[in-house]
């Protein structure tokens, strides 16, 4: 049976990928980004580092100040242009997928992957893993925590694990793993659980009205000429002007770093699913 990563058509995942000029919210979805790498980085000094699906690279040149030696690989050849287009010969960067990683038995001291174990037919990759890494080597990981209340994953996911489901793969592949909790959702007053804080849908430009009239005015739009780009290009502004959203640059800076530095990690059970973070993190040294 084929990977399930590689069942699907590679384009796509360029389109799931957080991406220089993508619009994000700087109060959410970025310190999220940013923080994937300030926690990773902490693993990779005097190390021979392996990023795998590192997308177009926006943590490459962070993680590379810190590491030994970096790779960077990704499946799809449309990131790994942005990368080669902004790192030039600063990074080494190849196109992999991350169920057949292109390199010899032992080699690298850290191998770390972001938001991406998801898409991965998971046994196979941590397999990967284990054969690549030396012993005693480190696998960084990170992924959204299904366990939240309202969670919603995303489309072209393969599946999403809790953490007794993680560690019991990461144990069966040759991995004593360590877990953290980070980004705790949001709890309203009175509330028994948790309310994740989840990324705004993108809004209607009309919500401040009543929503019988807002349905009216809109209907009334899309029967203009060009109505649906009329109406596309009023949620944009009220998306920017609410939400805060921002534009990705091609890499992560120092200054995004320090404000993210001081973001609570706490350590988890790896006997029960987590409720309370939004995000899971992963520390497990190859056996």
């Amino acid at each position: 049976m084929k990977p399930a990563l590689a069942l699907r058509n590679a384009k796509d995942f360029f389109h799931e990928t957080e991406s220089p000029g993508s619009k994000v919210n700087k109060d959410d979805q970025f310190p999220i980004i940013c923080h994937r790498y300030f926690f990773s980085a902490r693993y990779c000094s005097g190390k021979k580092v392996l990023e795998v699906s590192c997308g177009p690279g926006l943590g490459l040149g962070y993680l590379s100040k810190n590491s030994r030696y970096l790779v960077g690989g990704d499946i799809t050849t449309q990131s790994i242009r942005l990368a080669r287009e902004h790192y030039g010969s600063r990074a080494n960067l190849m196109v992999m997928d991350a169920h057949a990683l292109p390199f010899q038995n032992e080699v690298y001291d850290v191998v770390i992957s972001l938001a991406a174990v998801i898409y991965y037919d998971l046994p196979v990759f941590l397999q990967e893993c284990h054969r690549v890494l030396k012993k005693g080597g480190l696998l960084i990981l990170n992924t959204p925590n299904k366990n939240i209340p309202g969670f919603r994953g995303s489309r072209l996911s393969n599946k999403y694990y809790s953490v007794p489901e993680l560690f019991s793969l990461l144990q069966d592949s040759h991995f004593q793993a360590e877990f953290w909790g980070a980004f705790p959702a949001r709890i309203e007053p009175g509330a028994k659980d948790p309310v994740p804080e989840l990324k705004p849908e993108k809004p209607d430009p009309l919500r401040a009205v009543p929503k019988s009239l807002s349905r009216k005015i809109g209907r009334a739009i899309l029967l203009l000429p060009m109505g649906k780009i009329i109406k596309k290009f009023l949620a944009d502004i009220v998306t920017y002007l609410v939400y805060h959203r921002i534009n990705l640059k091609p890499e992560l800076t120092e200054a995004d770093m320090e404000k993210v530095k001081d973001f609570p990690v706490l350590p988890l059970s790896r006997q029960a699913p987590d409720q309370l973070h939004r995000i899971i993190y992963v520390s497990a040294v190859n056996r």
